[in-house]
């Protein structure tokens, strides 16, 4: 009989799925120590046992030091010395390209498909009764303050915002809002997502780096939101304002809001359906922790 047919490459060298690391510097130049150090911040899922249904595992991991770049890689936007509204950070809750184990950065796609999944409307609805009990205690003072929410116009976090708001159970305008879309990860978009771990790495020595593969930048990212910001603090009355968007991007702004160094933000990060008030106060953010999906 014929020899039986080659076996499928490994997920992980698949260049469909996952690209090969650059050769130039501006990856490896990241980091301030040997190509050796790389080994703690990647982890390929290539040669690992497909599960049931032959998915194979994947995981996301992070650094277990909280190191930082030099100073010179700080992002060099400052973060407001005051807020006069209210605001919530609420991430999407599980949605299909998280269960497909996919970044999905791009607008095209993100604004059309990946919706949340089941586990990610019952996310949603819990998001919707911690807001509710945020937002009677915030009523205990006296002061009535209108509630608006501002959502990614992607279709999980939209979905997200409307699932939230009818548990809440009130009556609040639910605007779409493009700076609050998911970071664009470049070439890395639409491939397996512990290639965040080209990325985060990158992220924590240069607020500016695109770590090789055209991904926004973490500078890039603060820039939007600070203009979007900018633009709600200038209504003429307090607001609560509800920000529902994806995990780098609220982490982001959490994390340069708290006046904390933005590049720790992934050490800092939201799980789906999370809902945190937005403070101008380092102590807000939650300790930091090494990143692991599974």
């Amino acid at each position: 009989p014929p020899p039986p047919p080659p076996p499928p490459p490994p997920l992980s060298s698949s260049s469909a799925l996952r690209p090969s690391l650059p050769s130039s510097s501006s990856f490896v130049t990241c980091f301030s120590s040997s190509a050796s150090s790389l080994a703690p911040f990647l982890h390929r899922a290539g040669g690992q046992p497909a599960g049931a249904g032959g998915k194979r595992s994947c995981r996301i991991l992070m650094s277990s030091s909280h190191d930082v770049g030099p100073p010179e890689g700080r992002c060099s936007i400052p973060p407001p010395p005051a807020l006069k509204n209210i605001y919530f950070g609420i991430r999407h809750g599980h949605s299909v390209n998280n269960l497909e184990e996919l970044i999905s950065s791009s607008p095209p796609v993100g604004t059309t498909i990946h919706p949340l999944t089941d586990q990610g409307v019952v996310q949603a609805r819990e998001a919707g009764r911690v807001l509710a009990e945020e937002l009677r205690r915030l009523e205990e003072d006296g002061k009535a303050r209108p509630v608006i929410a501002y959502t990614s116009d992607f279709v999980r976090a939209r979905q997200t915002a409307q699932e939230s708001i009818a548990a809440c159970g009130r009556s609040v305008d639910i605007v779409p809002r493009e700076e609050l879309r998911e970071r664009w990860f470049g070439e890395l978009d639409n491939t397996i997502v512990s290639n965040y771990n080209l990325v985060w790495p990158c992220d924590m020595q240069d607020a500016r780096s695109d770590s090789g593969y055209g991904c926004e930048s973490v500078e890039q990212v603060v820039r939007r939101l600070k203009g979007m910001l900018e633009e709600l603090e200038k209504s003429e009355e307090e607001q609560v304002v509800l920000l529902f968007s994806h995990a780098d991007t609220v982490q982001i702004l959490q994390t340069w809001l708290s006046g904390e160094d933005v590049r720790k933000f992934s050490q800092f990060r939201f799980k789906n359906g999370e809902v945190r008030r937005l403070l101008l106060d380092p102590s807000s953010l939650p300790p930091p922790l090494p990143i692991v999906l599974k």
